[in-house]
């Protein structure tokens, strides 16, 4: 098979190529969502590489969540999602074990950004759905259930992220979240910080409601701090504990 502007990759670095050509080709809607791609064989001519090359960018593409491979049908295009092109940025910041000061940082700015977008245009339809998950963060909060009450947490960010209409904060911020959510389960575990959480989220909603782009600001970002120095708070007693319980076992031993 032919298209244009293709050439025979001749780079020692052939599998990186043939990566990137491909997701070129799938941005620039050569290869849409939902299609399947050219089979091996057509692969392995279109860019003049090998059966071993062509099936390893395939496997790359896959774990980027780009196309899914089913064995014995072929390999298809997955819906674009922005976020899936930001996994590889993803892996390298848990690798680098970025701080949680850093962190917060990246969350402040980005989820300041979206409450102020969703301020501005006020969807009626996402408002009506906030209203509608702080009745149930309410009962949540009153039943002391931190597990609903951290799930309907992240699902309120979301929906802000969603009402900003702008793709590329909703995906930072989702990145951010798979991030902090491996440190963040047991943060919400005390009745006053899921509290303080709902009483921010109230005021957000209102700030929304009122298309108040300075106060739905403001009030962002005092949530955001407040939820970093509850986490931190967490994570120093965790650490007192441990250091305490170390102590313990060390003087026993003795």
């Amino acid at each position: 098979m032919e298209i244009k502007g293709i050439e025979k990759v001749r780079t020692k670095n052939k599998c990186d190529v043939v990566t990137e050509e491909i997701i070129n080709l799938i941005v620039s809607r050569t290869f849409k969502p939902g299609e399947k791609l050219p089979t091996e064989n057509e692969l392995v001519e279109l860019f003049g590489v090998s059966r071993v090359t062509v099936r390893e960018s395939l496997k790359r593409l896959s774990s980027m969540g780009i196309v899914s491979i089913y064995q014995g049908d072929g390999t298809f295009v997955n819906t674009f999602n922005l976020t899936n092109f930001m996994k590889p940025l993803f892996s390298l910041m848990v690798l680098s074990e970025l701080s949680i000061e850093q962190l917060y940082d990246a969350r402040l700015y980005v989820e300041v950004g979206m409450v102020s977008l969703a301020a501005k245009s006020r969807q009626f339809c996402k408002l009506e759905k906030l209203e509608a998950m702080l009745v149930e963060q309410r009962i949540a909060v009153e039943q002391e259930d931190d597990l609903a009450f951290t799930e309907l947490d992240w699902q309120f960010h979301l929906l802000i992220g969603e009402a900003s209409d702008n793709e590329v904060l909703l995906s930072a911020y989702m990145m951010i979240k798979d991030i902090l959510k491996h440190y963040i389960k047991k943060t919400n575990r005390r009745p006053v910080v899921m509290s303080t959480s709902l009483g921010f989220h109230e005021k957000i909603v209102d700030a929304i409601a009122r298309q108040d782009r300075d106060d739905a600001e403001a009030l962002m970002r005092g949530h955001i701090n407040n939820a970093k120095q509850s986490l931190l708070d967490s994570l120093k007693q965790a650490q007192e504990i441990a250091i305490h319980i170390e102590k313990r076992k060390v003087g026993h031993e003795r």
